[in-house]
Protein backbone atom coordinates (compact mmCIF):
# COMPACT_ATOMS: atom_id res chain seq x y z
CA UNK A 1 0.00 0.00 0.00
CA UNK A 2 2.30 2.48 1.12
CA UNK A 3 4.78 1.60 -2.56
CA UNK A 4 1.72 2.66 -4.41
CA UNK A 5 1.41 5.78 -2.97
CA UNK A 6 5.13 6.48 -2.76
CA UNK A 7 4.98 5.69 -7.04
CA UNK A 8 1.96 8.03 -7.39
CA UNK A 9 3.67 10.97 -5.58
CA UNK A 10 7.32 10.45 -7.64
CA UNK A 11 4.68 10.48 -10.81
CA UNK A 12 3.52 13.49 -9.65
CA UNK A 13 6.30 15.00 -8.69
CA UNK A 14 7.74 13.76 -11.76
CA UNK A 15 4.85 16.05 -14.02
CA UNK A 16 5.59 18.81 -12.07
CA UNK A 17 8.71 19.26 -12.72
CA UNK A 18 7.84 17.94 -16.80
CA UNK A 19 5.35 20.67 -16.98
CA UNK A 20 7.74 23.33 -14.57
CA UNK A 21 10.65 22.97 -18.12
CA UNK A 22 7.94 23.27 -20.79
CA UNK A 23 6.56 26.24 -19.14
CA UNK A 24 9.91 27.50 -18.81
CA UNK A 25 10.82 26.70 -22.73
CA UNK A 26 7.95 28.51 -23.55
CA UNK A 27 8.68 31.40 -21.77
CA UNK A 28 12.08 31.25 -23.73
CA UNK A 29 10.39 30.74 -26.77
CA UNK A 30 8.18 33.59 -26.52
CA UNK A 31 11.42 35.99 -25.49
CA UNK A 32 12.42 35.63 -29.36
CA UNK A 33 9.63 36.50 -30.77
CA UNK A 34 9.12 39.63 -32.23
CA UNK A 35 5.94 41.02 -29.93
CA UNK A 36 8.31 40.05 -26.97
CA UNK A 37 9.34 43.20 -24.36
CA UNK A 38 12.53 41.66 -24.24
CA UNK A 39 13.16 41.49 -28.17
CA UNK A 40 12.08 45.20 -28.73
CA UNK A 41 14.22 46.59 -25.97
CA UNK A 42 17.46 44.76 -27.75
CA UNK A 43 16.36 45.50 -31.47
CA UNK A 44 18.60 47.91 -33.12
CA UNK A 45 17.25 49.71 -35.69
CA UNK A 46 17.30 47.28 -38.93
CA UNK A 47 18.86 50.38 -41.48
CA UNK A 48 22.19 50.06 -39.20
CA UNK A 49 22.35 46.23 -38.75
CA UNK A 50 21.62 43.24 -41.06
CA UNK A 51 19.21 41.15 -38.85
CA UNK A 52 18.64 37.38 -39.58
CA UNK A 53 14.92 37.02 -39.88
CA UNK A 54 15.49 33.43 -39.47
CA UNK A 55 17.62 33.18 -36.19
CA UNK A 56 15.14 35.54 -34.54
CA UNK A 57 12.48 33.24 -34.55
CA UNK A 58 14.79 30.18 -33.70
CA UNK A 59 15.06 29.31 -30.18
CA UNK A 60 18.10 26.98 -28.84
CA UNK A 61 17.72 25.99 -25.97
CA UNK A 62 19.69 22.40 -25.84
CA UNK A 63 20.07 22.06 -22.26
CA UNK A 64 16.52 22.74 -21.44
CA UNK A 65 16.00 20.46 -24.40
CA UNK A 66 17.88 17.35 -22.90
CA UNK A 67 16.11 18.02 -19.67
CA UNK A 68 12.89 17.88 -20.97
CA UNK A 69 13.80 14.88 -22.32
CA UNK A 70 15.34 13.28 -19.19
CA UNK A 71 12.52 14.16 -17.59
CA UNK A 72 9.83 12.70 -19.78
CA UNK A 73 11.25 9.42 -19.96
CA UNK A 74 11.63 9.66 -16.25
CA UNK A 75 7.83 10.04 -16.30
CA UNK A 76 7.16 7.72 -18.61
CA UNK A 77 9.41 4.52 -16.80
CA UNK A 78 7.36 5.96 -13.20
CA UNK A 79 3.96 5.47 -14.85
CA UNK A 80 4.62 2.42 -16.28
CA UNK A 81 6.00 0.96 -12.72
CA UNK A 82 2.62 2.20 -11.09
CA UNK A 83 0.50 0.52 -14.07
CA UNK A 84 2.66 -2.63 -13.36
CA UNK A 85 2.05 -2.44 -9.78
CA UNK A 86 -1.60 -2.20 -9.93
CA UNK A 87 -1.85 -5.22 -12.13
CA UNK A 88 0.62 -7.22 -9.64
CA UNK A 89 -2.09 -5.80 -6.99
CA UNK A 90 -5.09 -7.03 -9.20
CA UNK A 91 -3.84 -10.19 -9.31
CA UNK A 92 -2.26 -11.14 -6.21
CA UNK A 93 -3.19 -9.17 -3.47
CA UNK A 94 -6.57 -7.40 -4.33
CA UNK A 95 -7.53 -6.31 -0.70
CA UNK A 96 -4.29 -4.16 -1.00
CA UNK A 97 -6.14 -2.76 -4.34
CA UNK A 98 -9.27 -1.82 -2.89
CA UNK A 99 -7.61 -0.22 -0.24
CA UNK A 100 -5.47 1.76 -1.99
CA UNK A 101 -8.70 3.04 -4.64
CA UNK A 102 -10.59 3.72 -1.49
CA UNK A 103 -8.32 5.51 0.34
CA UNK A 104 -6.27 7.45 -2.45
CA UNK A 105 -8.91 7.82 -5.27
CA UNK A 106 -12.15 7.94 -3.01
CA UNK A 107 -14.13 5.30 -4.99
CA UNK A 108 -17.24 4.28 -3.79
CA UNK A 109 -17.60 0.63 -3.07
CA UNK A 110 -19.96 0.30 -5.97
CA UNK A 111 -16.92 2.05 -8.63
CA UNK A 112 -14.46 -0.74 -6.94
CA UNK A 113 -16.62 -3.59 -7.42
CA UNK A 114 -16.91 -2.60 -11.28
CA UNK A 115 -13.58 -1.83 -11.59
CA UNK A 116 -12.41 -5.25 -10.20
CA UNK A 117 -15.68 -7.50 -11.52
CA UNK A 118 -17.11 -8.17 -8.12
CA UNK A 119 -20.27 -8.77 -7.48
CA UNK A 120 -22.62 -5.73 -5.24
CA UNK A 121 -20.77 -5.30 -2.21
CA UNK A 122 -17.88 -7.76 -2.55
CA UNK A 123 -14.88 -5.88 -2.22
CA UNK A 124 -16.31 -3.82 1.07
CA UNK A 125 -16.52 -7.74 2.28
CA UNK A 126 -13.28 -8.65 1.43
CA UNK A 127 -12.07 -5.25 2.82
CA UNK A 128 -13.64 -5.88 6.04
CA UNK A 129 -12.19 -9.10 6.58
CA UNK A 130 -9.36 -8.26 6.16
CA UNK A 131 -9.33 -5.79 8.51
CA UNK A 132 -10.97 -7.86 11.09
CA UNK A 133 -8.11 -10.39 9.87
CA UNK A 134 -5.03 -7.89 10.75
CA UNK A 135 -6.70 -7.07 14.02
Amino acid sequence: MADLKEIKNKVTETENRLNFLLEKKRINFEKTQPGSPSFKSTMVDASRNLVDKFALYMIRDEDLDQDIQNTRDEYYAWVKYFNEEVKRLYNYEDVLLIEFYRNEFKFSWNQIDKMLHYSEGSSRKKYYRHIKKRN
